[in-house]
């Protein structure tokens, strides 16, 4: 059973069938995630990539650490500069503008390694091979230019220091000739000091300038290409199957998530314990869910499939109920139930095989004016029927149907629902109903198949007819509000309700006690039933004395 919060199945079985009841409410989102998704990605461009790789090859130890690292880094940053992408674009032509490339080209270092990966996405495959060819190039071009222009630079300053201290260099030495002419020890020996200065100042920016020619030769680590750019084959956006994937798992999470929600806070009953409170009647028996198609394309459970669990709930509503009386002094049963579709008329028609079953003669009447359906149950015609009888004081037996049923030990009729009236409370309300019921009750137990109560007056009308009603209740689609409100109703009108039938129970949802519970065979069933009607009875016997 889902718990009160519906969030943690107690079993995987419950839970398993918690997904089950509820596989529409997850596979309509997978379904639309999956087909917005698809359309989606149809009216997509696609965009292709393309990338080439360039190897930054260390000459010194100094180089290797600086295209292993951060150099790299750097120079990812450069290859994406807006100058790098204006060469690129009027080597690509076709309109391309620096800015226009940028959101297009992408460059970072290969994991750790001296790698810088250059990629080009565009529309067109072979175009962006030749944008990330062309971003490579001129990051190369612009690269060795501005290391050109570095070196140069540094040449050229290098050069200037050196004509200044050779300026300085012959000053010095003219003084110095002239100071040691003179005599002047101390003023010689500190031009001689500066003059040592010089020279050693003069040496370093001759080694300087011999090291930036070798540079310029042969750099510290050269940049080459590693891997070429390729024509790509397929798209990289928008991939179909992978937009749709992610789809349908974002859609099976918004269904899973809507089915727990809607789990949680729908009202519906979950225990016996509710309904028999709600009502303040007994639950006859809790009568099995059955597949949407298997209910529809057999609902005559008693006639049909004899050994079913769902055909023996049936008999021990019967029992229960001959036991409370119904049959004997109370001939006249309705069924009824709060909402429309909780299966009222099903109920009915399998109670009336039931009592006919075990030799009761029984005449199932369709009160339901408005939606009448024991007809089409049964195969019967309905041209002829209730409102017949009202409208041409007839006798119920005139114009009833009997139900082909020989291996059944009573008879059983059926007075269908007749032509439609255009005031359904008034013809059922009047005199003639009355006494049609009247004749009826001489010779047979009567179960009257009545609208639901809380839409229409006419379950209230047909209540003040009948000797006792059967409440059904449909767990998924009422609750205990619901019921209170059905129950002040039919006590407004004076009913006497003798018991309630929970309808298409779900035992992953609904919690039935061990009285009438519902997880057992059909021979399972036999040894069980007379404890279920033993403590049933005790029950009756109280409330009649009682009376």
């Amino acid at each position: 059973m889902i718990t009160s919060a519906a969030t943690q199945p107690s079993s995987l079985a419950q839970y398993l069938r918690f997904l089950w009841r509820r596989k529409l409410a997850l596979l309509v989102p997978v379904a639309v995630a999956v087909s917005v998704a698809s359309a989606v990605t149809q009216r997509q461009t696609p965009v292709y990539q393309s990338s080439t790789d360039l190897l930054f090859s260390a000459r010194t130890t100094g180089g290797e650490d600086a295209a292993s690292g951060v150099g790299v880094r750097t120079e990812a940053r450069i290859a994406t500069s807006p100058a790098v992408l204006a060469e690129a674009a009027r080597a690509v032509g076709g309109g391309a503008t620096g800015p226009s490339l940028a959101g297009a080209v992408r460059a970072g270092q290969v994991e750790d390694l001296g790698v810088l990966r250059i990629t080009a996405r565009d529309g067109s495959p072979g175009r962006a091979r030749r944008l990330a060819a062309a971003v490579a190039t001129a990051y190369l071009d612009i690269g060795r230019q501005r290391a050109e222009e570095d070196v140069s630079r540094q040449t050229a300053a290098v050069t200037a220091r050196l004509g200044e201290l050779t300026g300085d260099l012959d000053r010095l030495v003219g003084e110095l000739a002239a100071a040691e002419a003179a005599g002047q020890d101390a003023e010689a020996e500190a031009l001689r000091s500066r003059r040592d200065l010089v020279i050693g100042d003069q040496a370093v920016q001759k080694a300087r300038l011999h090291e930036l020619r070798l540079t310029a030769a042969s750099p510290a680590w050269e940049t080459s290409i590693l891997v070429p750019a390729g024509v790509p084959g397929s798209p990289v956006s928008p991939r179909p199957a992978r937009a749709a994937a992610i789809a349908g798992l974002v859609g099976l999470l918004a269904g899973f998530g809507l089915a727990l929600a809607r789990e949680h806070l729908v009202a519906h009953v979950r225990t016996a314990g509710e309904v028999e409170g709600a009502l303040r009647s007994p639950v006859l028996a809790v009568v099995p869910r059955l597949g949407g198609r298997r209910a529809r394309r057999d609902p005559l459970a008693v006639l049909d499939r004899p050994d079913s669990q769902v055909a023996e709930a049936y008999r021990i509503v019967r029992s229960n109920l001959a036991v409370a009386g119904v049959g004997e002094d109370q001939r006249v049963l309705l069924v009824t139930s709060a909402l429309a579709g909780e299966g009222k008329s099903t109920v009915a028609v399998n109670l009336a095989i039931a009592f006919a079953e075990s030799g009761v003669d029984t005449m199932l009447v369709d009160a339901d004016l408005r939606r009448p359906r024991l007809h089409r149950m049964l195969g019967l015609p309905n041209e002829r029927g209730l409102t017949t009888v009202l409208d041409q004081r007839l006798h119920p037996a005139e114009v009833a149907g009997v139900v082909d049923t020989a291996h059944l030990s009573g008879s059983l009729g059926c007075l269908t629902a007749g032509p439609s009236q255009a005031q359904p409370t008034s013809t059922l309300s009047g005199p003639a109903m009355e006494a049609a019921l009247g004749s009826l009750r001489q010779s047979h137990l009567v179960i009257v198949d009545s609208p639901p109560v809380l839409p229409l007056a006419d379950a209230g009308v047909l209540s003040t007819r009948a000797d006792a009603i059967v409440v059904v209740v449909r767990p998924e689609m009422v609750s205990t509000g619901l019921l209170d409100e059905l129950r002040a109703r039919l006590a407004q009108a004076g009913a006497t309700v003798v018991g309630v039938v929970v309808n298409a129970a779900d035992p992953g949802t609904f919690e039935a006690s061990g009285t009438y519970g519902y997880g057992y065979g059909y021979g399972e069933a036999r040894g069980r039933h007379s404890v279920r009607e033993d403590e049933r009875s005790r029950f009756f016997r109280t409330t009649r004395n009682a009376g």
